[in-house]
């Protein structure tokens, strides 16, 4: 695309697309069928878009209210420019318009896509190839490719083996995202392990270094010929955040992923890993100003892996349901009694009853999290665990329930914050089973530490 006046915002932002295409396609929608020229565009955050253009809508379509009726109501279907068949699956229609002239009336319509293909008929691939949003590129390989000596990450899988490239053009994009927080692929990635251990791999290399990573498009090829390109809008985050790890040693981050991606895989589902990564990450990213933001964040992680564990080891409830149900029968009038003496008799009495009776089973957060901390033995550093613990559950408690961190001066506030954030990053370190450098907290500043 060339540079000039006219350029789309997103252009300013993203730079060039990461893929466009154009061709003629047909969108079923709530009128009816359109029919028309289109351009498909994935921008560097994921989001695709696509313009259709219709020179002559059938009259019956613009009876009703203007600039409704087009909305899509299945999938989009066509063919390239080049003669590609072309399918897409569209989300919504971000806007419209109708320009009414002698000749007919024209539309111009933008839609926002879920995924988008162009392929081949009935191609097979044996490769593929994924666009990697964010990554901060860490080779620990290197091989000539005739006169020329290239770095590569390789990640030696027990499923196979993963090659990740930097992009040609990779120092201008680092700069770019850096500068601007922004989102845009930095690296390529090829295998054959297919989309889900990659979702995987990315998991894992966006916590290593604290900046969510995902991929965005795949393509497949076929004897070095690519036969298939798909993009897809993934959830992405823009690049920022502080690294979890020491990504600039060499070998750190591909031996993070090797070593924790069957524990990773293995507690995924049981610990929510994929959206524990994601607060982490977005926990990471932000101004000093906005500490109790994110302090709330990591507080949330907190919760949501010490009900998993407990859960896990069968200790969410003090005492077995029957037996407590047995147990409050005796006691449940007195509490009625008391709430009717200080709130009178009001219609949500009885919400309130079962409210506080089911609540006083439930084991307490200090408690979940001190045997979640013991059982995956979180090791001390200057203080006892139980201290670490009081002090977490106490920053926790004053975030949820005051919107703020106990310490009144910004030196304190920066202690309970990077002393929640270092509790949280080795709690979930641990449950990955990773042994190694990672960046902790001295009191002062923020330095490389190791977990034995």
């Amino acid at each position: 695309m060339a540079k000039g006046r006219n350029q789309p915002l997103w252009y300013e932002m993203y730079g060039p697309p990461e893929f466009s295409v154009k061709g003629i396609c047909s969108v079923p929608v709530t009128r009816g069928r359109l029919e028309g020229q289109f351009e498909c565009v994935q921008v560097g955050d994921g989001g695709i878009y696509l313009q259709l253009e219709v020179p002559d809508v059938p009259e019956e379509m613009l009876v009703g209210p203007m600039g409704t009726g087009f909305e899509p109501m299945g999938e989009v279907t066509g063919s390239t420019s080049r003669g590609k068949p072309f399918v897409a699956k569209p989300l919504g229609i971000v806007s419209n318009t109708t320009n009414l002239g002698r000749r007919g009336s024209h539309l111009t319509a933008c839609y926002v896509l879920g995924e988008a293909a162009v392929s081949e008929q009935d191609a097979a691939s044996s490769i593929s190839e994924y666009g990697l949003t964010n990554l901060v590129f860490t080779p620990n390989h290197q091989r000539w490719i005739g006169y020329r000596l290239l770095n590569t990450m390789r990640l030696e899988l027990p499923s196979g083996l993963i090659t990740i490239a930097p992009r040609r053009d990779y120092k201008q994009i680092e700069d770019r995202i850096r500068g601007r927080g922004v989102c845009s692929v930095t690296c390529s990635a090829k295998t054959r392990i297919g989309d889900e251990a990659v979702d995987e791999v990315c998991a894992l290399l966006g916590l290593g270094q604290g900046s969510f990573v995902n991929w965005i498009w795949r393509d497949d090829y076929e004897s070095r010929r690519r036969v298939r390109r798909v993009m897809v809008d993934r959830i992405t985050r823009p690049f920022g955040g502080m690294p979890l790890l020491p990504v600039r040693l060499p070998g750190v981050i591909p031996q993070f992923v090797c070593q924790c991606l069957s524990a990773y895989r293995e507690r995924l589902v049981q610990y929510r890993l994929g959206p524990i990564i994601r607060l982490i990450c977005q926990a990471r990213y932000g101004r000093y100003s906005d500490l109790e933001t994110r302090g709330v964040t990591l507080a949330i992680v907190l919760e949501i892996l010490s009900l998993a564990h407990s859960r896990e080891r069968g200790t969410e409830l003090r005492m077995p349901p029957g037996d407590y149900k047995a147990g409050v029968s005796t006691w449940r009038p007195l509490v009625r009694n008391a709430l009717e003496s200080a709130y009178g008799r009001r219609s949500d009495i009885d919400s309130m009853l079962g409210s506080i009776v089911s609540g006083l089973n439930r084991t307490p957060f200090a408690t979940r999290l001190r045997a979640m901390a013991e059982d995956f033995k979180l090791p001390s550093e200057s203080m006892e665990l139980g201290a670490q613990v009081r002090n977490v559950v106490n920053t926790r408690n004053e975030l949820i329930h005051v919107g703020r961190f106990r310490s009144k001066d910004p030196a304190g506030t920066l202690n309970e914050f990077f002393g929640l954030m270092e509790f949280t990053d080795r709690l979930v370190l641990k449950i990955l089973d990773y042994s190694g450098p990672y960046m902790g907290w001295d009191g002062n500043n923020i330095v490389p530490k190791k977990l034995p």
